[in-house]
């Protein structure tokens, strides 16, 4: 039989053994009675760090031969049935057209990943270069400013979170998709943590390596990739997809997953023109606030010992609806992001290792507009106000906590991005932002112990959180107002992140085909 254990809680240095020896204890057998143990979620315990006390939280699965009564054990239940893989999908009605995607990102892939293997041959189409030849053209613009704005830190295949921590975490109850996800790239070459670990970072020098991995998956079942390949136009006749315009050339569809990701821009003009319903959706915008990670782990874990185990803490903060923390890169870097001349934004990114000495997060501001153009604007005047800012040549903005908003006198030696120049945030920010943010930090800050406020570092702006827009679709996710086109990811406006995007672009692709 296979049971479910709930809530063990072991020390982070925990070995094989003791883990088996836990779950016998709990159990009420022996580790020679247990067999095929598998860990389904883990995830820290700090609670009590103060007090030198931090654990593990795991949910596991274990098999025994010998039939319990669940009922007299503590956070033990019968398993049931893991969730089947998605079914084999029948073939649609077709005209002979073969199924397109747009966009190499999380939901692009998994949705072209998920038509490959159920005998489809989609084309991919991506505005961007291939993940290597993508990191050339990152180089150039972070060494020397020189911006390709289709090939860049947010265009390209991976899509933007190639170059982010790859966070594979997610609050979705949908189990299934979510083993999809993590399984893939764990064959992909994550390590086998991304299986369960409740917050795992696969680290952009890893996902260099991932995501060609899974697209030799898709071309090997007969998936084929056309990169710097940019989405030009829609063809709609009817309220139906006829076809797309790839670099001014048609190609005929009747099926297509849109999965542009949320800063291209020129996507929603192109859907506007074929007639798709476009929604004003909130968003946030704010900074990166950046501090040494010595005094984050401290604050997270206490004095504890085990940092090799659990590596560098992230956080997360909150001031009620007023501010929150986004995208924490532990161990990280703040990175200047681009996509198009004249604008410059922020963003964070983390390696596999966590080791950098400085950690960051969004500081947030949510914002919320009548029409998806009034918020395009604002986004607009803070890049390229950012842009302006620093001198026009794609040096990232930066002060100090104790100076913002004003420009700081001198460049901290400490801040991660060296190609950075001193700016004034009041000629970036609007007023309320910057007023709201010289209180909220702070305030956010002194929530965690031991942070010394005078090593703080701000950059910014932060921008690109997500999407302003929602493309509008029904429940079987199809674009409203155009039959055969299913809007997708953070593009779409339907998610947040590399789990939910690539959910999404999954579960698109399950309900087209039903």
């Amino acid at each position: 039989m296979k049971y479910t254990i709930l809530q063990l809680k072991l020390p982070p240095q925990y070995t094989e053994t003791e883990l088996y020896s836990a779950a016998a204890e709990r159990l009420q057998l022996t580790s020679s009675d247990l067999f095929n143990l598998k860990i389904t979620r883990r995830a820290i315990d700090a609670r009590e760090r103060y007090k030198g006390d931090i654990y593990y939280i795991l949910n596991i699965e274990v098999e025994t031969s010998k039939l319990l009564t669940t009922s007299a054990l503590w956070q033990v239940e019968l398993s049931k049935d893991e969730p089947q893989d998605q079914p084999v999908i029948p073939l649609p009605r077709t005209d002979g057209t073969r199924p397109v995607v747009i966009g190499a990102g999380p939901a692009g892939l998994f949705a072209a990943l998920l038509l490959a293997e159920n005998g489809y041959k989609p084309l991919i189409f991506e505005r961007g270069k291939k993940v290597k030849d993508r990191r050339h053209d990152v180089g150039l613009f972070w060494g020397q400013g020189k911006l390709n704005p289709q090939s860049n830190v947010l265009f390209g295949e991976g899509g933007a979170g190639t170059f982010s921590d790859g966070k594979i975490t997610s609050r979705s109850k949908d189990r299934r998709r979510t083993n999809i996800v993590r399984q893939t790239f764990y064959t992909a070459g994550a390590a086998k943590e991304v299986l369960y670990d409740a917050m795992f970072h696969i680290g952009s020098d890893k996902l260099a390596l991932i995501i060609p991995a899974i697209r030799e998956r898709i071309t090997d079942l007969g998936g084929e990739f056309c990169f710097n390949s940019l989405l030009n136009g829609i063809s709609v006749v009817a309220g139906r997809l006829q076809g797309v315009v790839i670099n001014d050339r048609e190609i005929a569809a009747e099926t297509c997953f849109l999965a542009t990701g949320h800063s291209a821009y020129d996507t929603y003009a192109l859907l506007s023109k074929a007639g798709a319903e476009l929604q004003a959706k909130p968003f946030a915008v704010g900074v990166r606030v950046e501090l040494p990670q010595t005094a984050i782990n401290k604050s997270q874990y206490g004095n504890c010992s085990f940092l090799q185990e659990l590596g560098a803490a992230p956080f997360a903060l909150t001031l009620g609806k007023n501010c929150y923390t986004f995208c924490m890169c532990p161990g990280g870097t703040i990175i200047p992001c681009s996509t198009e001349h004249g604008s410059l934004f922020s963003n964070g990114m983390s390696l596999s290792s966590r080791s950098g000495k400085l950690g960051n997060a969004a500081f947030l501001l949510p914002q919320s507009f009548q029409s998806f153009s009034e918020g395009y604007n604002v986004i607009q005047r803070l890049e390229n106000a950012a842009y302006t800012a620093t001198g026009s040549d794609f040096s990232l903005p930066v002060t100090t906590l104790k100076d913002f908003p004003f420009a700081c006198k001198e460049l901290p030696d400490s801040r991660s991005w060296k190609r950075a120049k001193a700016a004034d945030f009041t000629n970036i920010l609007s007023e309320q932002m910057c007023t709201d943010l010289s209180s909220y930090i702070p305030r956010m800050l002194q929530k965690m112990k031991n942070i010394d406020l005078s090593s703080v570092v701000i950059a910014g702006p932060e921008t690109r959180t997500s999407a302003p827009v929602r493309i509008l679709r029904t429940v079987e996710m199809e674009c409203t107002a155009i039959k055969g086109l299913y809007p997708i990811g953070e593009g779409a406006g339907y998610a947040g992140g590399i789990m939910s995007s690539a959910i999404d672009g999954i579960k698109a692709v399950e309900l087209s085909m039903s």
